[in-house]
């Protein structure tokens, strides 16, 4: 197949971005996935976009924003769609891969700083420590009545 010239410059171009560090490409990937997340979920209970709306105490039209991705996220207001859904979130932040080899080459050496490894390691099942991931689970706990 022949590629034209503005096709193979667009294509040169995308193989220059970097998207493990743009700032702009994670954040909508993570958007993307909790929207996915609230679709499976609503889908599953049977809830539909007015009854979450109704949940949440906002309008119709801002379910359809955040279905749609077209609203900004906080983390006030992702637990505030996973709780109205009777889910929890949770934050996982992973080690990326340049970090896990670093750490790797620093634990062959003989003469590696003890001090330097990363700290928000996590046990692993047999008792060891893994550099892998740093997990965080926010379960909302019930509010008092007054």
């Amino acid at each position: 197949m022949k590629i034209d010239k503005d096709t193979k410059k667009l294509l040169d171009d995308l193989e220059c971005i970097d998207l493990d560090n743009d700032v702009a490409f994670i954040t909508e990937s993570i958007k993307a996935k909790f929207v996915e997340d609230v679709c499976q979920i609503m889908e599953a209970k049977g809830i539909s976009k007015s009854e979450l709306a109704k949940r949440l105490n906002k309008s119709k039209q801002y379910v359809s924003r955040v279905l749609n991705e077209t609203t900004n996220f906080t983390m006030k207001s992702m637990v505030e769609i996973s709780m109205a859904l009777g889910c929890s979130i949770e934050l996982k932040m992973m080690n990326r891969p340049e970090v896990l080899q670093a750490i790797e080459k620093s634990s062959r050496s003989t003469t590696a700083i003890h001090a330097s490894a990363p700290t928000g390691r996590r046990k692993t099942a047999g008792g060891e420590r893994s550099p892998e991931s740093a997990t965080h689970r926010f379960v909302p706990r019930p509010m008092s009545r007054v």
